[in-house]
């Protein structure tokens, strides 16, 4: 019984992916899809939490790695059959993760040749990432919608360093991450993804980015200033 049910889920997983590569995503994963296999998931994480969670966790890095718009689905998922803590978590850990790897890549094939090319271009957005780069991928991280794969490919290419990119994304994303994982809490009362942008939600996310991005109006002026 055990292993038929991981292979159900493995198989449902496979079929999602299958689904994703062969049709638009937007007409094969929505709202409403989410909604009713939300039953079959829960159903599986009673009978197997540590299982559960550990597939959970490599399709949220897989997801993440190879830049397929569904992570956002994923949260609501976990919000919705973990917690929004135990959600936030692995979130942010595969997140970290799997930016990471992206980073690294298209930094290794593409650094040199993008320096080359464009080196005097970027001199003035290496110069404010190499002091305040950490602060920069934070207030990114905070913006919500925002594409993964093309934060990660544009910082790549720059002379960022490395653990700021990695902390600055974990750091950014929790908050979003947590917030869209509590949503998952009232899912099957959502009609529209927009039912999660309220008015608290938005001004919240606002006044969050507001204060990351004062280190760096901050330092700016400084600088300013010194000149």
């Amino acid at each position: 019984m055990k292993r038929l049910l991981s292979l159900a889920v493995l198989a449902s997983l496979i079929i999602l992916f299958l689904m994703i590569v062969l049709y638009d995503v937007r007409e094969m994963i929505n709202l409403h899809s989410l909604k009713e296999s939300i039953s079959f998931f829960e159903s599986y994480y009673q009978n197997f939490p540590i299982r559960f969670i550990v597939y959970y966790s490599l399709l949220f890095l897989f997801f993440t790695v190879s830049t397929l718009p569904l992570t956002f689905f994923l949260i609501l998922l976990g919000g919705a059959i973990l917690s929004p803590f135990i959600t936030t978590l692995i979130a942010v850990l595969a997140l970290g993760i799997g930016s990471s790897l992206s980073f690294l890549f298209v930094r290794y094939v593409c650094f040199d040749w993008v320096k080359k090319h464009f080196n005097s271009k970027l001199d003035s957005v290496n110069k404010h990432l190499l002091d305040d780069g950490f602060f920069y991928v934070v207030f990114i991280r905070f913006i919500p919608g925002l594409p993964l794969f093309l934060i990660n490919i544009l910082f790549a290419v720059t002379e960022l360093k490395f653990n700021h990119f990695l902390f600055g994304t974990m750091i950014g994303a929790a908050f979003p991450v947590y917030v869209f994982a509590k949503t998952g809490l009232t899912l099957s009362s959502l009609t529209s993804i927009n039912d999660i942008y309220t008015q608290d939600t938005i001004i919240t996310f606002a006044l969050i980015a507001f204060l990351a991005a004062v280190p760096i109006v901050y330092k700016y002026f400084k600088r300013k200033k010194a000149q």
